[in-house]
């Protein structure tokens, strides 16, 4: 007599996710060679318990007031979020019109900074300091904070800056070793080649 008889089978995969994820955040350090706290509070509650693939980022974003011939230090960290080692190996910093870099500074020097692009609103600057900066992974089961590598940029306020006017650089990740979950190098999205501060 053939009858059916109910088979279940269970197989165990262990997912090898090789995708890479670096964030970039950007905050100043120093005006005039006074220490500011703006460095970001990184919170990885959701990429420890899997409800978010990017961790909570909570730093200050309102203008910092300078005057004409101020100098200010920016930092620029390159986070990684993945369960991967990852290298950010091009870093692009673009200064609009108003914000000067400092030719000859021993910070600009340190971290390789050299002109690329220059336009009537912004000039470009790359550094690929971090081209042999392994940033190592997070480990969601024993870690409780992000694995980093950062570079500094210092920049002046030009002698022409406008009164009650917003400076607002962008920087970003122009090249990495690895395809990004969540974002592409390089995509110029945040920013035309030349855009003009002063309205974005």
């Amino acid at each position: 007599t053939r009858g059916k008889i109910p088979h279940k089978a269970n197989l165990e995969y262990e997912i090898d996710r090789k995708t890479a994820d670096l964030a970039l955040r950007k905050y100043i350090v120093s005006v005039n060679g006074e220490n500011t706290n703006r460095a970001p509070k990184v919170d990885v509650t959701g990429l420890k318990n899997g409800t978010s693939t990017t961790a909570e980022y909570n730093h200050a974003k309102n203008p910092v007031k300078v005057s004409n011939g101020d100098t200010i230090v920016y930092e620029i960290r390159v986070y990684n979020e993945a369960d991967i080692d990852a290298r950010g190996t091009t870093i692009v910093d673009a200064l609009p019109k108003g914000l000067e870099f400092v030719e000859g500074s021993s910070i600009n020097t340190t971290y390789g900074w050299s002109k690329v692009s220059e336009g009537e609103n912004v000039t470009v600057y790359a550094t690929e300091y971090l081209r042999n900066e392994t940033i190592g992974a997070f480990d969601k089961e024993n870690d409780d904070t992000l694995n980093s590598a950062y570079v500094q940029i210092e920049c002046k306020i030009s002698d022409d800056a406008k009164a009650s006017s917003v400076l607002t650089n962008i920087a970003e990740i122009k090249a990495d070793e690895n395809d990004d979950r969540d974002s592409k190098p390089d995509n110029k999205e945040n920013k035309k080649n030349d855009y003009d501060a002063s309205g974005y």
